[in-house]
C-alpha cells in the first residue's frame, strides 16, 4: 500500500471517529452537546452507534495491526474483555461488554456508568490512533526499510545460486544491482542530491564520500566492488573469476548491514 493511501485512510478513520463521538454526546450527554454547540450528528444517528463503532472498530484494528503492532495491542486491549478476571470493576470493564449491554449491579444498582466506561476506552483508541497518524513517516520509512532489507537478501540469495552454476557475470550484475539500490536509498535518506537525471553507482558512493556518511576505506571497498560490477557488465578483455564474485556479494552484504 503506498505510503500517502495509508496515511489517508488514517485521517479518515480518526474523521469517523469524530463523528461517533457527535453522537455518543448526544445520546448519552445532550446538555454537554448543547452547551459545547456540538452539531447534531449527520453521518452517525445515535441509534447506529453501536454498529458504527464495530465497522470503525474492524478497519482500525486491521490498519493498526500491519501498520503498528505495538499500538494494535493497546488499541484491542480496550475493546476484549479478560476471560479470566474474576470480577468485574470500572478499570476492567471493556467495551465488548458496553456492546453486549453488561451492566454490573449492586443491590439493584449500576455500580459504575457503563457508557462512561464505554466512552472513556473509545477516546483512548482515537488517541491510539492519532499517535500513530503523528509518527506516520517514522513508522512508514522503518517499514519501507524492512521490505527493502528482505528484497535485497533474496536477490543476493540468488546471486549466490547464479555462482554456484558458473553463471558468474549474472551473479555479479545482481550483486551489483543490489548494491546500488542500497547506495541510493541511503542517498535519499541523507538528502543528497545529483545534477544528473539519472545518476549511477559511482555517483552515489561519491556522494555519501562527501557528505562523510562513509569514510576513506568504505570509499575503496565501494569503488573495488563497484569494478567487479563493471566488469560483470560489460564485454572487458577477460572474464570475472569466482573469487571476485565472491567479494562483490560478501562485500555487498556487509555495506548493506554497515552502510546506513
Amino acid at each position: 500500500m503506498q505510503k500517502e493511501v495509508l496515511k489517508g485512510k488514517l485521517k479518515n478513520l480518526i474523521n469517523d471517529s469524530h463523528q461517533i463521538l457527535v453522537a455518543i454526546y448526544w445520546t448519552f450527554y445532550p446538555d454537554q452537546a448543547k452547551k459545547n454547540n456540538y452539531p447534531e450528528p449527520k453521518k452517525v444517528k445515535p441509534t447506529s452507534i453501536e454498529s458504527a463503532y464495530q465497522n470503525w472498530f474492524a478497519a482500525t484494528s486491521a490498519l493498526l495491526k500491519g501498520f503498528s503492532p505495538d499500538r494494535h495491542a493497546d488499541f484491542i486491549d480496550h475493546y476484549y474483555a479478560d476471560k479470566k478476571r474474576k470480577e468485574i470493576t470500572y478499570e476492567k470493564y471493556k467495551i465488548e461488554d458496553w456492546m453486549i449491554g453488561l451492566t454490573i449491579n449492586l443491590g439493584g444498582r449500576p455500580i459504575f456508568d457503563k457508557d462512561n466506561s464505554f466512552f472513556t476506552r473509545f477516546q483512548q483508541q482515537i488517541l491510539i490512533l492519532k499517535s500513530a497518524l503523528e509518527s506516520f513517516d517514522y513508522i512508514a520509512e522503518s517499514i519501507s526499510d524492512t521490505i527493502q532489507a528482505d528484497l535485497f537478501d533474496t536477490e543476493l540469495d540468488t546471486a549466490e545460486e547464479l555462482l554456484k552454476k558458473k553463471h558468474l557475470r549474472a551473479a555479479g550484475i545482481v550483486a551489483g544491482v543490489v548494491l546500488e539500490g542500497h547506495l541510493k536509498s541511503i542517498c535519499t535518506k541523507h538528502e543528497i542530491k545529483f545534477k544528473k537525471k539519472k545518476p549511477t553507482l559511482s555517483d552515489f558512493y561519491e556522494g555519501l564520500k562527501q557528505k562523510d556518511v562513509i569514510d576513506v576505506p568504505t570509499w575503496r571497498h565501494i569503488q573495488r566492488l563497484a569494478d567487479i560490477r563493471n566488469l560483470c557488465g560489460h564485454k572487458a578483455d577477460r572474464e570475472p573469476v569466482d573469487d571476485e564474485i565472491e567479494d562483490i556479494i560478501r562485500g555487498t552484504k556487509k555495506i548493506i548491514t554497515s552502510v546506513f
